[in-house]
């Protein structure tokens, strides 16, 4: 598989959102396994021995994450367009839930990299 390299810029404030959402995931790491939290991410089910607060925070770093992405949307869906593709609402606001889009729509609107860097993964499960 090609190595996925970086071919847009990003904003800083972009760059600030996926720095305090990568922060965000190392201290919930600590307190609750990655597994469990894309778990309730998909699910919505809050198990009643995990403590409200962490339900919260991760709540707070989904909607961290759709503004993240949607800063870049603007790019992407204009790249997209000009190929001829038309991107789905749940990508151009946030709440796709992808890593990293398929290398062959990537090529076709890059700034979609932006997904890269805000991955539902714990430092244990970082992709090398």
């Amino acid at each position: 598989m090609d190595q996925y390299q970086d071919t847009v810029g990003f904003a800083m404030s972009t760059w600030r959102k996926v720095k305090e959402f990568q922060a965000g995931l190392r201290a919930l790491e600590t307190r609750l396994p990655m597994h469990e939290v894309r778990d309730y991410l998909v699910s919505g089910r809050r198990d009643a021995s995990v403590p409200a607060d962490i339900y919260d925070e991760i709540d707070r770093l989904r909607e961290l994450r759709a503004e993240g992405i949607r800063q870049e949307m603007k790019y992407a869906e204009a790249q997209a367009k000009a190929c001829g593709l038309t991107l789905p609402d749940e990508i151009l606001q946030g709440y796709h839930r992808m890593a990293l889009p398929p290398s062959d729509l990537l090529k076709q609107a890059p700034s979609l990299g932006i997904y890269r860097h805000f991955m539902w993964l714990g430092t244990k499960e970082a992709i090398l």
